[in-house]
């Protein structure tokens, strides 16, 4: 059925799948394309992430592809999972297990199964098909659970009534497949989210594996959709008791949507933003320092996550004063350059409508960022500077000169340092 979708991938991906079944039949077991790409082949969204279940012994056959490539892998004994790296990509396997949970938000006990026992075990519907890579039926459909249907459907189905306790953080992932797809909760789900939130299941949940869900979101094409469900169906308590949400503070998340699309469109050789802090940022803005040190170490934040949280909440109104009127390319620079990239997008967003601040943050961005000289220390010796303890002062004079003139050259840039080597000298 899909035999022509899998010829499609790129080339590389493609042998190693037709590979992959041909060892299945040496070993004599049998393997299968499982999760998000299944699905997004149904739905022809692009994805190669590569998950593998085998009935048998998943590590073996894992082994046996590693040494056929002499390819790294990596094992997890413990859940029976292995990755395969190959250039440019990597494949999960994993043996066909099933999954019991010693109490609701614990990681839960593995035992060998077949293929139908460990599809049910998956989050919902549209994630628990799988498509045969065996010789009798390769490229075949299995969908024992309807999942074709509620992808055509546009549903969004856990498999059975304790999904979401047994594991909570399935809570927003159902949030972030339906805002991703412009799918909706089937009325029976969102009945047993809101069951399982009533009786507490995010507290069963360990808060770095919440900070991890978030981040998914946060990944997302518009997190902003994302923030706005989490805020109607769960609210934010469960992060900090202040962080409530307005009308005015969710478009703030819109707005930083938009900024992010504009920065990627405008600079796209410019550093990768790193969307997760940015809008860790706006949720915990309306928190002080300690507060934003606190949820950090709760909920595990990574150190830039962190960073830009508490530089944002110090800099906002700053950058604020600092750009709302005509300002000198020098001062733009020095006020701004010793933020990290994301506090400066995050202004952007947050003075979406005030034209001249985003202006003057545009300029910045397209001519200051990361502007540096091409001379160097060994320059300034053949001009007779010294002691090198003062060259520190020199180079921040030329680089205030290169911004006010726009030195494009590093000619330019010695034919200036030539001029504050003679003014330096006259001094001595």
């Amino acid at each position: 059925m899909f035999v022509k979708k899998i010829e499609k991938l790129p080339s590389n991906v493609k042998r190693v799948l037709k590979r992959s079944s041909v060892l299945s039949r040496k070993l004599d077991v049998a393997i299968y394309l499982v999760g998000g790409i299944v699905r997004d082949f149904i739905l022809g969204r692009d994805n190669f992430d590569l998950d593998i279940v085998v009935e048998g012994d998943g590590l073996k056959f894992a082994h046996a592809l590693g040494e056929h490539y002499k390819a790294d892998f990596r094992k997890h004994h413990s859940f029976g999972t292995a990755t395969v790296y190959f250039k440019g990509f990597k494949v999960d396997i994993a043996t066909a297990r099933r999954e019991s949970y010693p109490h609701p938000g614990a990681l839960p006990v593995i035992t060998r199964s077949t293929l139908k026992e460990d599809l049910i075990r998956r989050d919902f519907s549209i994630n628990a098909m799988a498509l045969s890579l065996n010789r009798d039926d390769y490229g075949g459909l299995i969908d024992y659970y309807k999942g074709y249907t509620d992808l055509r459907d546009g549903i969004i189905r856990v498999l059975h009534d304790r999904s979401f306790t047994d594991d909570p953080t399935r809570i927003f992932r159902a949030i972030r497949f339906e805002q991703r797809f412009g799918f909706r909760m089937r009325r029976g789900t969102l009945k047993l989210l809101k069951s399982a939130l009533a009786k507490g299941a995010l507290k069963t949940v360990n808060e770095q594996r919440l900070r991890d869900e978030l981040a998914l979101m946060f990944e997302e094409e518009h997190p902003s959709r994302c923030v706005k469900r989490v805020q109607a169906l769960i609210g934010w308590r469960f992060l900090n008791a202040q962080v409530r949400l307005s009308s005015k503070e969710l478009a703030l998340f819109r707005h930083l949507d938009e900024t992010v699309r504009v920065y990627q469109k405008s600079f796209p050789h410019y550093p990768k933003v790193d969307r997760r802090a940015l809008y860790f940022a706006g949720l915990l803005l309306p928190l002080d320092v300690k507060e934003v040190l606190t949820v950090s170490a709760r909920f595990g934040l990574r150190k830039n996550e962190r960073t830009v949280a508490l530089a944002v909440g110090k800099a906002y109104r700053k950058i604020y004063r600092v750009c709302r009127g005509r300002i000198d390319p020098v001062r733009l620079y020095t006020v701004l350059s010793g933020y990290p990239l994301e506090v400066i997008l995050f202004c952007y967003a947050y003075y979406y409508r005030n034209r001249t601040v985003k202006k003057n943050l545009l300029f910045y961005l397209d001519k200051l960022f990361g502007v540096s000289l091409k001379v160097r220390g060994r320059d300034l010796k053949k001009l007779g500077f010294g002691p090198e303890r003062s060259y520190s002062k020199v180079f921040t004079k030329l680089l205030h000169k290169k911004i006010e003139k726009d030195f494009r050259s590093r000619r330019e840039e010695l034919k200036e340092l030539k001029k504050l080597a003679k003014d330096h000298l006259r001094k001595k």
